[in-house]
């Protein structure tokens, strides 16, 4: 009885651990993403410094 226990632990540690890596993994690719986004939004911002366009309320970076 105890081995079967032990046993069904160790599976679902494993089930856990799988599932956590594969959260890891999207949360890192989510932030690669992010940071290219923000990147981007940052280039536009300068851009539109340079370049001295006014902004228009309503408008978008």
């Amino acid at each position: 009885m105890f081995r079967r226990i032990f046993v069904l632990a160790v599976v679902l540690n494993v089930l856990m651990a799988l599932n956590a890596f594969t959260l890891v993994r999207a949360q890192d690719e989510t932030e690669v993403l992010s940071e290219a986004l923000i990147a981007d939004i940052a280039q536009r911002y300068t851009d539109d410094i340079w370049n001295k366009r006014d902004m228009v309320v309503g408008d978008t970076l």
